[in-house]
């Protein structure tokens, strides 16, 4: 695939596939062997500098991208072989004489595919060595600027084994032993690994700007021997191909700590800004007869104002009953309940001394301040006007109280399970059951989880606040399932994938070996459609003549919310001047983004057995572009 014009192999699978699978998804598609549907590999072209490794010559390489593969040694071995026979038998429709290959491999052995598995791929033909012998082998670079730019910032030595334990942040260039497994926000990263363009720390670094280098370790220590904490500007500059090409060039130099702070400002948008809560609004928001005005992210958070413009738009038409009502308790009773817990000293405490924690202390103070909210408060006012949107439209039923932050189901930042959604029954609760639920969800703005991410998409915690979503809870689905819209090549058109499966069980976080069934619509309009993948559990949509209408229906109501959800960010990204730099902006054009919906299905059965099947929206927000998150 062309890396310049795809985002790598989940990008290619999404989109050049018309698979519209997310980035999680697609791991799990690669990472178990009972649900692996792909291998993602590179292929390296050495005909024209032949590698000799223990006395043989390969014209190829083969490496396996790293998943963190949950197979065992002699299955990860076989599968590496099975791929390395299908890159033979294609290279040899072209060239007859090309031999076998040989198979990079990690040396770390809680990395797979790694050297372990040498003497197996031996034995069926192939040659096995690391990057590092293959670059000295064919007489490589030893150095790689695979996104160039200019940085200032702290160096922050990361030794091998410890890449999870040493935070990093936009103040750092972080330094790394080997490539991380996740991708802090940092000034730069250096690592004396070596990279592939689409490496996940590539990957990432080019969606944020961000320098990404590696070079070798002896070579870069003898020239920069920078210590720890030192002040520096780095400058590098793009060169040429990875094996065989000329080398790329960087240098670093002692800065001042006015120019950091003056990069910094120009350099800002690495981190995730998020909207500034407003806590003025001390009533629930009804959204059918509800103000839109305040119906906004900064008032009720992204998830109920994204709930909120589905059941404006869908109020008076034919597909009302897909989106049941819905209500939001807004940002300022989470203000309310704070200061009345007694957990805002607790907070600021934390937020102002968090930089020198260590990670076990983080872990006290936050389960502290979670502790702290659970066993404070909330206003009688609140829990009178739950009760009053309960009386008139939960009698007797089950409702969910659903986070809905400013930081979460934004199109620049998806947090999706960071917090707590509590349900209960409106008829069997009482009053203090019902504070306690309340206490539950805000508390969780404070997760350890949900704080780790913001901090490592440099969030700013003191903008963060917590608001609910109301709305009705069901027991015993027929069916679930997710929709995916996805912009497709003439960016005209969209192509749309849904994955459904029986009863409860989940699209979003299968268990093992289960697999959802999956269809596609490669055009919203088109009213054929594919059947990607059969349920491993039970037929949804598959063969179902009385479930047609409701797949069409699906189909419908996709495109329209994609309409609905790209048209507003459209709007505040022109309201609020969010234009590319250098560039104007033509009428109506759309971003890239799609929507992910989530949905449900439920089957009644009248006293005469007639059935009915009904469908319902849970959820919606933007879907950005399928990277490594």
């Amino acid at each position: 695939l062309d890396s310049k014009k795809y985002k790598g192999h989940a990008d290619y699978v999404s989109l050049v596939l018309k698979k519209g699978t997310t980035f999680k998804q697609f791991k799990t598609q690669v990472r178990d062997p009972a649900t692996r549907e792909y291998l993602p590999i590179f292929v390296h072209d050495l005909h024209e500098i032949p590698v000799k490794v223990n006395g043989k010559n390969y014209n190829w390489a083969m490496t396996v991208v790293g998943y963190h593969y949950m197979d065992n040694q002699n299955d990860m071995a076989k599968t590496v072989i099975k791929a390395a026979q299908a890159v033979e038998k294609e290279m040899l429709k072209t060239r007859p004489n090309i031999g076998k290959g040989i198979i990079l491999l990690a040396t770390n052995p809680k990395v797979a595919p790694n050297m372990a598995i040498a003497p197996a791929l031996n034995k069926a033909g192939f040659g096995a060595c690391t990057v590092e012998q293959l670059l000295k082998n064919s007489k490589g670079t030893s150095q790689k600027v695979l996104n160039g730019g200019t940085a200032i910032g702290r160096i922050k030595y990361i030794a091998k084994g410890v890449e999870g334990k040493i935070k990093i942040n936009f103040n750092d260039i972080a330094i790394y032993d080997e490539l991380p497994e996740r991708v802090p926000i940092a000034a730069a990263i250096i690592t004396f690994a070596p990279q592939t363009p689409l490496s996940h720390v590539n990957l990432l670094a080019k969606n944020r700007g961000t320098i990404n280098i590696y070079t070798e370790k002896s070579l870069f220590l003898k020239k920069y021997p920078f210590k720890n904490d030192d002040l520096v500007r780095l400058d590098a500059v793009i060169g040429d191909n990875m094996i065989g090409g000329n080398a790329n060039h960087f240098s670093i130099k002692t800065a001042r700590p006015d120019e950091q702070i003056s990069w910094q400002k120009e350099h800002r948008q690495l981190a995730i800004d998020i909207p500034t809560p407003q806590y003025d609004l001390a009533f629930i928001s009804y959204f059918d007869i509800g103000k839109p005005a305040v119906q906004k992210v900064e008032y009720i958070g992204a998830k109920a104002t994204n709930y909120a413009l589905l059941q404006r738009r869908f109020l008076h038409r034919k597909w009302s009953e897909t989106v049941r009502p819905g209500f939001a308790i807004p940002f300022y009773f989470y203000k309310e309940t704070i200061e009345l817990s007694k957990a805002k000293p607790l907070i600021d405490s934390f937020l102002s001394k968090k930089n020198n924690l260590s990670d076990k202390e983080k872990k006290a103070f936050l389960a502290n301040i979670r502790k702290t909210i659970k066993k404070g408060d909330v206003s009688g006012n609140l829990i009178r006007q739950v009760r009053a949107v309960c009386a008139k439209y939960f009698i007797n039923t089950k409702i969910r109280l659903r986070s809905s932050t400013n930081c979460e189901d934004l199109a620049q930042f998806n947090g999706a399970g960071l917090y707590d959604s509590k349900g209960f029954r409106t008829a069997q609760t009482s009053d203090d059951s019902l504070k306690k639920a309340l206490l539950k969800v805000y508390a969780s703005l404070w997760n350890e989880a949900a704080f780790d991410e913001r901090e490592f998409y440099g969030i700013e915690h003191r903008k963060t606040a917590m608001a609910i979503l109301i709305n009705e809870a069901y027991d015993d689905e027929w069916a679930n399932g997710v929709a995916i819209s996805q912009p497709n090549g003439d960016k005209k058109t969209i192509a749309i994938y849904i994955n459904t499966q029986k009863g409860e069980h989940l699209v979003t976080n299968p268990k093992q070996g289960e697999l959802a069934e999956a269809i596609s619509f490669l055009r919203a309009d088109s009213d054929w459609y594919n059947i990607e993948q059969q349920s491993s559990i039970g037929k949804v949509f598959e063969g179902k003549q009385e479930l047609r209408k409701l797949l069409f229906d699906l189909r419908d109501l996709t495109a329209e919310i994609h309409t609905l959800l790209i048209d507003e960010k459209e709007g505040i990204d022109e309201k609020e001047g969010n234009h590319e730099k250098g560039r104007t902006k033509k009428p109506n054009e759309k971003k890239g983004y799609g929507v992910d919906i989530e949905f449900k299905i439920l089957k009644t059965t009248s006293p005469t057995n007639e059935t009915t099947y009904k469908l319902y929206i849970k959820q919606a927000r933007l879907l950005g572009v399928v990277l490594p998150e």
